[in-house]
């Protein structure tokens, strides 16, 4: 059976962290305070997809007029290869349709060949590269997609 996904809890943050730690370098790690306030936040959404012995994947949206950010999402390395990212990827596309937002977009970090594949592969296109992005020496991708 597949465990839904659902809106992130206050209550979530020691598992969010533990994820973040386990799938990120240091560099990339969303702090307590920026995910407590992308779980308040009016303008973002936070999603996660509980697993039985931890979160197996957080999706961060900022959601802007006629187009959704993905700010964070992340599955957690034992749950690789399972589809979870697929599955964020496809609920961030689906809160962007029913907000009637045209475009999807997102960064990813150049030096990951594999992972700006697997964006390109679900419909993304570079349109920029964002030097220094996440630190000096380490730039980024910006991707779109255009939504039907």
């Amino acid at each position: 059976m597949t465990t839904p996904i659902r809106r992130a809890k206050e209550s979530d943050l020691p598992a969010i962290l533990d994820l973040e730690r386990a799938a990120f370098q240091d560099y990339r790690q969303a702090s307590e305070a920026s995910l407590r306030r992308s779980i308040a936040s009016p303008r973002q959404s936070f999603w996660v997809i509980p697993g039985p012995k931890r979160l197996d994947g957080i999706l961060v949206l900022w959601h802007f007029r006629d187009t959704v950010r993905v700010y964070d999402i992340a599955t957690h390395p034992e749950a690789r290869g399972q589809g979870v990212g697929r599955r964020l990827m496809a609920h961030a596309e689906k809160l962007a349709k029913q907000q009637g937002a045209r475009t999807m977009s997102l960064e990813a970090e150049e030096q990951d060949p594999r992972l700006v594949g697997w964006y390109e592969g679900m419909g993304f296109v570079r349109v920029a590269r964002l030097k220094d992005f996440y630190h000096e020496g380490c730039s980024a991708l910006r991707l779109r997609k255009t939504l039907a």
